[in-house]
């Protein structure tokens, strides 16, 4: 009541995890509606988007194609050395099992690489100079900061 004054101003998160759980759930309505939504946002939303025209180049679309979330898992976790190359099968159903992380192709960034610049938004030269200003900071007993140019 102190911190929020009135209920509207409840931050959502706070607000959420303050909800009494749904029968046979973790989380109250708030949580449970906006999960709800946002797995149906992920479940129908566009997997392949990346291959639309204008997106990405024609190479790093092919680039793209070939990446994996074994890859992803191995760049990304901590300390993560070894996966399965299809994350999503058993290890005793794919050839190879686990391997190393090494043995999973990585992205080849050298296919974002800017090249030449864009003319639309071209190099930026400026006779601007910024001043060098020193300023020394002196904290005095009582807490009082002052600043004062040298």
């Amino acid at each position: 009541e102190r911190l929020y004054k009135t209920p509207d101003n409840i931050d959502v998160w706070v607000g959420a995890i303050g909800e009494e759980p749904l029968p046979g759930s973790k989380v109250g309505p708030t949580l449970t509606c906006l999960l709800s939504l946002q797995f149906a946002k992920l479940r129908d939303a566009d997997r392949l988007w990346y291959l639309n025209e204008g997106t990405f180049t024609a190479e790093q679309r092919e680039e793209l194609k070939r990446s994996s979330l074994a890859r992803v898992l191995c760049e990304n976790g901590d300390n993560i050395t070894h996966v399965t190359r299809d994350v999503f099968t058993l290890p005793e159903r794919q050839p190879g099992g686990i391997v190393h992380c090494s043995e999973i192709l990585a992205l080849n960034l050298e296919h974002w690489r800017e090249r030449t610049p864009d003319p639309e938004c071209p190099e930026v030269r400026s006779k601007f100079k910024p001043k060098k200003t020193r300023t020394s900071t002196k904290v005095h007993p009582g807490s009082r900061l002052q600043s004062a140019r040298v």
